[in-house]
């Protein structure tokens, strides 16, 4: 969060207000990556991989060492930070507060990821 707020316009920071002193007044839960939550990373990324990848990096057959090229995730089309923030809130239960649409990632989890946007009231 902090990362998006710093990188905005002088203009933008000013009609945010004072996001970040708000949302740290929420106290955020924290919640830690553990095995629970890269499992969850995996499948997530494995779904966007067979939805999303170009069609010449889908090599059937292939042993793990042969990959020497992965995926990135420009070209999945998502902000790999945010896959992580979502198998965080999948794995734990949580309502990802968000501003970010997240298309690419909601649509090959559907209704998995439960998000409400502050910013619309």
């Amino acid at each position: 969060m902090q990362y998006g707020f710093d990188v905005l316009s002088q203009r933008e920071k000013l009609e945010l207000g004072n996001v970040i002193e708000f949302v740290h007044g929420q106290g955020p839960t924290t919640v830690d990556i553990n095995r629970h939550v890269a499992r969850e990373y995996g499948r997530i990324r494995a779904k966007l991989f067979d939805r999303f990848a170009p069609n010449d990096k889908k090599r059937k057959g292939l042993r793990p060492e042969q990959l020497c090229d992965p995926v990135t995730s420009l070209e999945l089309g998502i902000q790999e930070n945010d896959l992580w923030i979502v198998a965080q809130a999948i794995t734990y239960g949580l309502i990802l507060v968000t501003n970010d649409k997240l298309k690419r990632i909601r649509d090959v989890i559907g209704d998995e990821l439960h998000i409400e946007n502050w910013t619309d009231a």
